[in-house]
């Protein structure tokens, strides 16, 4: 039985992958006002939540390679949203961590993508949204248990 229901579980999840990177995807990962892309959006996020993080960390939270973090690291320091200090502890690591300029995006972005959820979910029927809301605290829950 819990055979059957993960296999469809799976093929619900393929389903809705679809819509995913045609509705949800665009209002998390893009941004017009900045000009970001969607891997220096989730660095910010991700650095938002944490408040500072060793790039080696970063490069296994986001599972990207070093190299690739470094030219997004670069840029977002670049551009003021992050900064990269040495650790006091270890001057060999670095540690990057969000601005009041990053913090300013996150709470930019937050506003932003809540108005276009709005517009995406507005015509949806109040139980229908309560039901998606329960499903997704489900599955956050039992990924949290998971891990």
């Amino acid at each position: 039985m819990k055979r059957k229901l993960i296999k469809e579980a799976a093929e619900e999840i393929a389903g809705f992958m679809p819509f995913y990177f045609k509705y949800i995807n665009p209002i998390i990962h893009k941004d017009e006002k900045y000009s970001l892309n969607e891997n220096q959006i989730k660095l910010i996020m991700m650095l938002y939540l944490t408040e500072s993080q060793t790039p080696t960390k970063l490069s296994i939270f986001m599972d990207m390679p070093k190299g690739s973090l470094t030219t997004i690291i670069d840029s977002l320091v670049d551009k003021g949203f992050i900064t990269k200090k040495e650790d006091i502890n270890d001057r060999r690591k670095k540690k990057i961590s969000i601005t009041e300029k990053g913090k300013g995006f996150v709470a930019y972005k937050t506003n932003d993508s809540l108005l276009k959820f709005n517009d995406l979910f507005q015509n949806f029927k109040e139980d229908s949204l309560e039901r998606i809301i329960i499903g997704f605290r489900e599955l956050s829950q039992n990924l949290k248990l998971s891990n």
